[in-house]
This record gives structure tokens, sequence and C-alpha cells, in this order.
């Protein structure tokens, strides 16, 4: 793996509002990725809970992780557009991923994203296969792969997704 954060490869796009139940266990799962060449960019949306002092208190430990509070409440879809202006505009990153303020990936996520992504030059999206917990951490759906994405026309699929 590469070590050197100098240029990641990887930027991870974080909008939040309100995630103070969930958000340090999403981080903490990108922390312990086995693929580390990335930076995660979080957004918050002028969160009334305890999400700001969450983000603040893990940034001091991890260069690789930037936090931004909104000045006010921009609503939801301009939270994301923001998160992905960010990397789309001042970004040096190779690859961009969503990631949700309350899920967790498994510590191989990236490293198997990013190599089928290195693997497969005319791909255009990487994931792998996913679960759907409750709030109690209790598997509910799994979701083993996406076949949808894997047909003839992986253009089409792709954007329609």
């Amino acid at each position: 793996m590469n070590k050197d954060n100098s240029n990641p490869i990887i930027f991870i796009g974080m909008p939040t509002f309100n995630d103070d139940r969930y958000i340090k266990s999403a981080i903490e799962s990108l922390q312990k990725q086995t693929y580390n060449n990335w930076i995660l960019f979080i957004s918050d949306n002028t969160s009334t809970d305890n999400t700001s002092n969450i983000c603040a208190s893990i940034t001091e430990n991890d260069k690789r992780i930037l936090y931004y509070r909104q000045k006010s409440n921009i609503g939801l879809e301009a939270n994301f557009n923001f998160v992905y202006d960010e990397f789309n505009c001042k970004s040096q990153c190779e690859y961009f991923m969503w990631a949700q303020s309350d899920d967790i990936w498994e510590p191989s996520y990236l490293e198997i994203c990013i190599n089928l992504l290195n693997t497969n030059r005319n791909a255009g999206v990487s994931f792998t296969g996913m679960d759907s917990i409750d709030s109690f951490g209790h598997v509910i759906r799994q979701y083993p792969s996406f076949k949808r994405f894997t047909s003839n026309n992986k253009f089409r699929n792709q954007k329609k997704y």
C-alpha cells in the first residue's frame, strides 16, 4: 500500500447533518482501511447535535481528514453538490467516493475498489457488495453484487444509476 499521502489518490466526500450517533464509527471505519492514500472531506450542514465536536476532535489527530462547517443550512442537495465541487474544483485526486456519515466500510473496501479501477481502466465505477444494518448493527438485507452494472452496455447502466 502507498503510505505517502502527499498526493492522495481518492477523495472521499462526506456530507453530514445531525449524525452524532454514527459519524465517529463511519470515520473510524475509513481510518481502518488497508488502503490509506485518501483524503476525507466532511461538510457539516450546520448540525445542531454533537457532530461538529466529534469531527473537530477527529481532525486534530488525522491530517487526511478535512472538516468544513457551513455558515447556514444550505439543504441536502446543495451540501452534496458542495462536497463534489470541492473534489472537482480543488482536488488533485484521481478518484471520488461518496461516504455517508452513517455507513461502515469493511477494512479492505477501498483497496478492492481501487484495485478494480486500476486493473480495469475502462471502468467508470467500482464497488462491492453491501449489507444494510439497523441502528443496532443487525444485518437486515444483503446485496452480494450489483449485476445491473455488468451488462454489455456498461456506460448506459452507470449513467442510469
